[in-house]
């Protein structure tokens, strides 16, 4: 695509972009080399008719689409990472308007896990595909909690996931390093946690090291941590560990990036649409890599809940 090239869309879109001001949007060309925000802007106008692109800065991060006036846009656009479009699309669900706005998503965080699976982590490709693409209906997950209900797109994790996500939190000046440490501190304490697992009503386990339940197949930075999943089946897949020692652990984690861990002995996959976890704690769970809510909880699947524009 010629970036300098003024691009008419076939149709008239009115399109609002959304970008988060606290989700430290970092945007990346296909070389990974960053790309200033009022360089990107400046393509992004040019590739619409003078009025029908409004962006708009989002200070508030909790629920930021919830009371939005979309009535005269097509499309509701975020540049973020995965913790931008979990915001989004929970503002979006606790809308009262119907139908839901359609959806399209440019990549611009430190974790892109959702347009990895579609192979749009590509900023301008991604633009692109939102003047092109149809609208493609997705999954998403509703996890009641202890502390209310949470919408997800990605994964649902408790135990090492969760704690290992909780520790990196708290060693943010780390950068990037500080999930590889957390993860080998919490391999090393190797924490079990009580609590039973029931799949569509049957009990899958009473104590594990730590499981996840994923609607899409990456997660995080390039882990692809089910790679037999689809967000567009209609059901979830829980990976879970019940009992590994470190080394085995160690396995596990560094063959997550390749999702070959699946082939290990410790590692157990099943497939369902309804997840229940009777545990009790104070650890937070894991939703989309943010630190919400607290077991017990109840994951349910929402079969073509939102369309996406991919």
């Amino acid at each position: 695509v010629d970036h300098d090239q003024v691009l008419i869309p076939i149709q008239e879109l009115k399109v609002q972009v959304l970008r988060l001001r606290l989700s430290g949007a970092r945007i990346r060309e296909a070389d990974d080399h960053p790309l200033p925000w009022a360089k990107f802007e400046s393509r992004l106008r040019r590739r619409f008719i003078d009025g029908d692109l409004t962006i708009a800065d989002q200070t508030l991060r909790s629920r930021a689409t919830q009371h939005l006036d979309l009535s005269d846009h097509d499309i509701l656009c975020s540049i973020g990472g995965d913790g931008t479009i979990h915001e989004i699309i929970n503002g979006i669900m606790h809308r009262q308007e119907k139908p839901l706005p359609k959806l399209g998503l440019i990549p611009g965080g430190t974790g892109n896990a959702f347009l990895t699976d579609f192979g749009l982590t590509d900023p301008n490709r991604a633009v692109q595909r939102i003047l092109e693409g149809a609208p493609n209906p997705i999954d998403l997950m509703q996890v009641d909690h202890q502390d209310g209900t949470t919408f997800a797109f990605n994964i649902v994790a408790y135990g090492l996931f969760s704690s290992g996500n909780e520790l990196a939190e708290r060693i943010r000046w780390l950068g990037k390093r500080r999930y590889d440490l957390a993860g080998l501190i919490k391999i090393l304490q190797r924490e079990s946690y009580e609590g039973a697992l029931f799949a569509n009503g049957h009990k899958v386990f009473d104590k594990s090291l730590l499981f996840v339940i994923a609607n899409t197949r990456h997660s995080g930075e390039g882990m692809l941590i089910s790679p037999n999943g689809s967000i567009r089946d209609g059901q979830m897949n829980l990976i879970s560990i019940q009992e590994a020692n470190r080394r085995q652990l160690f396995q596990v984690f560094q063959r997550l990036s390749s999702g070959t861990h699946l082939s290990l002995g410790v590692v157990n996959e099943k497939v369902a649409s309804i997840f229940e976890f009777q545990g009790r704690g104070s650890l937070p769970l894991n939703i989309d890599g943010e630190q919400i809510g607290h077991p017990p909880f109840k994951v349910k699947t929402l079969p073509s809940a939102l369309e996406v524009i991919l």
